[in-house]
This record gives structure tokens, sequence and C-alpha cells, in this order.
């Protein structure tokens, strides 16, 4: 019975064999070979709607996977359906998004604390959208707790809440806190060499410290963010980089600054 309830709690996973007994025992035929291949799919969607790489075979693999919802078990029926907000938040399609959470509403009660793991960090995603950040700040604190109570999550998956959060107490001025988890965040990102989280962690950690006046780690990380954009070709982080020195070299007024202040803003129009 204790194997029992870690089961069901999320706190281990049955092995094929257990499985197996499970339904014999219940009277289910399982087909083991289906399953499999959906849930892949399933878990190849949800890493994709994080790496947002390609927006048209996210949508590609969204519709395919629609078509298999009627062969889904349950609770991965639960996880695709909870996923779907994380989608449309992708796709800009806010509206959808939130009908979809008023969807889900009644039924995340008698969600496990997988599933409100999820529901909680994508109720919070979408609050952050709008502009509500202290209620997504409430919703990501939700599934922080979630995520403490022995969740089988992956390493990159609870950096990504620690990211979110560092950027939402980046938003509410709660600076300490957000040098707290962007810290926590970019030794994960290091580890699996994600240069694009790294940099943006940086990039975080260089807004912290401008507004602590701790100026030199200010520019050390804006600086470690701008060589990491060089070495991926990523524009975007090169300009958001460069528009933050921009905007510290400024505020420091300083004589010594006008230079790099120059060649920032020359930068910033090439």
């Amino acid at each position: 019975m204790s194997y029992l309830s870690k089961i069901e709690n999320s706190r281990t996973e049955a092995t094929p064999e257990v499985i197996n007994m499970l339904c014999a025992r219940l009277g289910i035929q399982l087909d083991g070979d289906r399953d499999i291949t959906i849930n892949e799919k399933c878990e190849q969607w949800y890493k994709s709607l994080f790496e947002v790489n390609n927006r048209a075979k996210i949508t590609t693999d969204y519709e395919e996977l629609e078509q298999l919802v009627g062969m889904m078990r349950s609770d991965s029926l639960i996880m695709f359906e909870i996923h779907k907000i994380r989608y449309f938040l992708v796709l800009g399609e806010n509206e959808k998004a939130l009908e979809q959470i008023n969807k889900l509403n009644d039924m995340s009660k008698s969600f496990d604390n997988l599933h409100q793991y999820y529901w909680y960090k994508f109720r919070g995603n979408y609050n952050y959208l709008q502009g509500e950040f202290s209620h997504a700040m409430k919703m990501y604190k939700h599934a922080e707790e979630k995520q403490q109570n022995h969740l089988m999550l992956s390493e990159e998956e609870i950096a990504d809440l620690q990211y979110v959060i560092s950027v939402t107490h980046s938003k509410l001025r709660n600076t300490l806190e957000s040098i707290k988890y962007a810290d926590q965040a970019i030794e994960v990102y290091r580890k699996y060499y994600n240069f694009f989280r790294c940099a943006q962690c940086h990039i975080l950690l260089g807004i912290s410290y401008r507004r602590i006046k701790m100026t030199e780690k200010a520019i050390k990380h804006y600086n470690l963010a701008r060589h990491l954009g060089e070495i991926n070709k990523n524009n975007h982080i090169m300009q958001l980089t460069n528009q933050n020195l921009g905007y510290l070299y400024t505020a420091l007024g300083s004589r010594k600054r006008r230079l790099p202040i120059l060649n920032i803003f020359m930068q910033m129009k090439m």
C-alpha cells in the first residue's frame, strides 16, 4: 500500500511490470506501445513550448496530438490540457489561454501535485504577460511549493521556474530576491550549456546590481551577457545588453564614460 501511495502521489514511477499487474487486477487492457508513443510525442511537444524555436512545428505537433486525445490515458490528457495554456501564450493568443484556464478551473482541485505544479506555473505566465506581477508571483510561489514536494522534475525545469520568479521579482523591485533566484537558475544553465538563458540571467543580475549601486558588478554581468550574445550571434541579447549598458553609463554621468556611451549607441544603430 505504501508503494501504491508513492505512485499515486508522483513520488516514484511504476515499472512496466507493476503497471501490467495493476491493469490485470483492474481488468484493463493496455496497449503499451501506443501509450509510450503518445507520451513521447507529448513530452517532445512540452519541451518545444519552452525552446520556441519553430512555432510552425509546435502548431503542427499540437494538431497531431489533438487527433490522439481520445487514445490518451486520463493523466496524460490532463497534462496535455494544462500545457495548452502555455501553447496559447507562446502563440500570443492570450484570450484563448484565459479560456483554457477557466475551462480547467473547476477541476483543478482534483489535480495531483505534478498537474498542480504546471497549473500554477502557467497561470503565473498568463498573469505576468497581463502585467499582473503580484498575482503572477503568488502563482509561481504555489508552483515552487509543489516543486519542493518531491516532484520528479528535471533540473532545467526547476531552473526555468527560478528564472521566471527572478524576472517577476525584478518587475516588483524585489532586488535581492531577484539576485537570489537568478543565481540559482544560472548555475543550472551553465551546467547544460544553455548560453541563451545564461545571458538572460546575466542581464537580470546586471539590472539588479545597478539598482543597488554596485556598478562594477552590473557592468561585469552586462559584458558577460553581451559576450554570450556574440558567441550565439543573438542580436536580441546584444541589443538588450547594449541598451542596459547605455542606460547605466548615462545614469553615471561621468566624463570618463562618454566614449563608451558613444560606442554603445553606435552599436545599437548598426
